[in-house]
């Protein structure tokens, strides 16, 4: 008998540690900036040969390569454009990576999400010591729904 209430106790809290664990989807604009506005941390993961490239039209990255991060700032800010008014949430993350063919790189990421769901994906490589543009990728997408879209944001905590 106790030894059936141990195995029941352990499975009980085996099943809540996996899904307490499990990271909850965000779906839009709104719910995202509610989680920030409550302290949660917020991860992205983008899959940048879904996207559309902004200096080239609708040409998609090749190959398909995808990515993530864990928002280390956030801010929103309000712009305007075209006689309307918006809110974008900015989220950005920073790392220190090696590149094949030029060694050392900084790689600063910064997605903007705008009110209307619309994402647009700034890819920067900098070098490490000047801070030098090395090249600049400038993505556009929206809330992947298991629609079109290429950016899945969740909630880490």
């Amino acid at each position: 008998m106790i030894r059936r209430l141990f195995c029941l106790i352990l499975l009980v809290t085996a099943v809540s540690a996996a899904v307490a664990g499990t990271p909850k989807r965000v779906g839009n604009y709104s719910s995202l900036m509610k989680a920030l506005k409550n302290g949660s941390t917020v991860s992205v993961v983008m899959e940048f040969g879904r996207c559309n490239l902004l200096s080239s039209g609708d040409q998609r990255l090749s190959p398909p390569l995808a990515g993530g991060l864990v928002a280390d700032t956030w801010t929103s800010r309000v712009e305007s454009s075209q006689g309307n008014q918006g809110v974008t949430l900015v989220l950005t993350g920073d790392e220190l990576v090696a590149h094949p063919g030029r060694g050392m790189l900084r790689r600063h990421v910064e997605v903007s999400i705008g009110s209307d769901d619309q994402v647009t994906i700034a890819l920067r490589h900098l070098d490490p010591g000047s801070y030098e543009v090395v090249s600049t990728w400038r993505l556009a997408t929206t809330f992947d729904r298991g629609d079109d879209g290429a950016a899945a944001f969740y909630l880490l905590d």
